[in-house]
């Protein structure tokens, strides 16, 4: 039996909620497991108590690497009578946050190198993390690839016209509203701008984790003549962003780290461009001037004139999102079928 533990979404919609729940669902729908939430303080009890009448594959959420405790942990895992084994499915590592100081990044390594030393197994998405974790020495057991799906249903992806609009470009951008993630360096390429930004700018996604990062964020928004053409949205359902991305012209991230890139393999999906940093799996999904652009991780100068062309430029937009939309089409990208199979290989089941 697979016992997939996570924090409960509570409205949260980042990737690697999504890939829980998508997990979740398909191992109830299966018999194979079934899905558990519960915060890091209750994880050695749930263990503990675990039924005890069949071998269990314990998966934990990386979510729960800052505030588990691997003492209390090793102690729950110790007093059951049946075979267990624990993985960790990694969405992200909180150490690789580019935002820490040196002191903070090395104190969560040793916390995370010592949590790793009970996995039987540790589940990525992508070489990135994987590369991290041998480099570092954070982890010298078993490593498996457990891609996230990138797929929407028909009546997400369903454009109602992508062509006959306003002549406008449309921008969006999907993550949590975060210093790494970027969006207060858009805003500024944004209100830089001559002639000044005509279009729309979307956010979507988690816009409360960081309150202080939200307060600034509106703060200069509205200290701008930006008002009228940002709007942000909160904790939209995964179900309406595929008609989300189709209706724009680019994805715009200033993300300075991604284990993977959902955001971006999902725009790719819905054929839509993308100019963002060289970060995560991007590579493997972008094809430079033909679906979008990335730009080195720091370059603010190169991204800013990248952005800038494709705003004044709208014909050269237009081609790209053009190309974007064939491209999608001989992009290999996983489905969520084949992210559980994954999963399920992993686990030797």
């Amino acid at each position: 039996m697979i016992y997939l533990m996570a924090p409960a979404p509570k409205a949260r919609v980042s990737g690697g909620f999504r890939v829980n729940e998508a997990l979740c669902q398909r191992l109830t729908a299966t018999g194979a497991g079934v899905g558990i939430h519960a915060d890091a303080e209750d994880i050695p009890a749930k263990i503990q108590f675990l039924p005890s009448t069949a071998p269990a594959h314990i998966v934990l959420d990386s979510l729960y690497l800052t505030d588990l405790n691997p003492v209390r942990l090793n102690h729950a895992l110790a007093k059951r009578d049946t075979p267990t084994r624990l993985y960790f499915l990694l969405h992200f590592l909180p150490c690789m946050d580019p935002v820490l100081s040196a002191t903070t990044r090395k104190a969560l390594q040793e916390k995370e190198r010592y949590l790793f030393t009970l996995a039987d197994g540790v589940l990525v998405p992508g070489s990135i993390l994987a590369d991290y974790l041998k480099n570092e020495s954070l982890y010298t057991g078993t490593i498996y690839h457990c891609p996230p799906g990138i797929e929407f249903t028909e009546l997400d992806t369903a454009p109602s016209d992508l062509w006959n609009k306003d002549p406008f470009p449309r921008l969006i951008t999907v993550g949590t509203l975060s210093p790494s993630k970027g969006q207060l360096d858009i805003l500024s390429h944004l209100q830089q701008l001559t002639p000044p930004f005509k279009g729309t700018w979307r956010l979507l996604g988690d816009l409360h984790t960081e309150p202080e990062v939200y307060c600034h964020f509106q703060r200069k928004l509205n200290n701008s003549n930006l008002k009228e053409s940002v709007h942000l949205y909160h904790s939209v359902p995964h179900s309406r962003l595929g008609k989300l991305l189709t209706d724009a012209d680019l994805l715009v991230s200033a993300s300075r780290f991604e284990s993977y890139g959902m955001a971006i393999a999902e725009a790719v999906a819905a054929g839509i461009p993308v100019l963002a940093y060289r970060v995560g799996e991007t590579s493997q999904w972008i094809k430079e001037g033909e679906n979008g652009f990335l730009i080195p991780v720091g370059d603010q100068k190169n991204f800013k004139s990248t952005l800038t062309k494709l705003l004044h430029h709208p014909k050269e937009l237009y081609l790209l999102k053009k190309q974007a939309q064939k491209i999608k089409e001989k992009t290999f990208l996983p489905t969520w079928e084949m992210a559980f199979q994954y999963f399920l290989e992993a686990l030797g089941e």
